[in-house]
């Protein structure tokens, strides 16, 4: 797809960084697996958290698109129609830049202007990670600004139950993206 390069340049997101959220969010074949893609459509679903979904893990109650009338119709229209691959991709890289613009506010009212801006990319990405659970943890943040890496990321993804059985991948699939050995 010759999207990749428009969506890295315009965001300054790395190609594996949007791979790894595609993942974690939602596989192509776990939702073909699951009849939320068919058609060569994704379909709206009920994530775990009974949350009406679409695409790689688009939250479609908390979108930004409810707030205006044309986002609204574009809604409907994916609950009725489906949505593309290209449009998943493009929602998925707009969600991971809202996810990002709010960590970094987080981060930096707690440690200073510009401080999140300075950490390394992949510190910053495992903030977003927690984001997207609809997180921010201050002492994964806390974690961060002393140095102590591993139990930041231990403190970013807290399981919403004991039977989320997506908490075990996702803190396996985090510690292998963000933290490589």
């Amino acid at each position: 797809w010759q999207i990749w390069d428009t969506l890295t340049r315009d965001t300054g997101f790395r190609r594996e960084d949007i791979e790894y959220f595609m993942d974690v969010e939602g596989t192509l074949q776990y939702q073909r697996d699951h009849d939320t893609y068919t058609g060569g459509k994704f379909r709206s679903y009920n994530d775990t958290g009974g949350t009406e979904t679409i695409g790689y893990g688009h939250n479609m109650a908390t979108s930004p698109l409810t707030e205006t009338v044309a986002g609204r119709a574009k809604l409907a229209n994916w609950r009725t129609n489906g949505m593309t691959q290209v449009k998943a991709l493009r929602r998925l890289v707009a969600d991971m830049q809202r996810k990002r613009t709010f960590v970094s506010g987080e981060y930096n009212e707690r440690h200073g202007e510009g401080a999140f801006g300075q950490l390394p990319q992949n510190l910053q990405g495992v903030q977003m990670d927690t984001a997207f659970q609809n997180r921010f943890y201050e002492q994964q943040a806390a974690e961060i600004a002393r140095g102590n890496f591993e139990r930041a990321m231990v403190e970013g993804y807290t399981p919403i139950s004991d039977q989320d059985a997506g908490a075990e991948r996702r803190t396996r699939l985090r510690r292998q993206h963000w933290y490589p050995e």
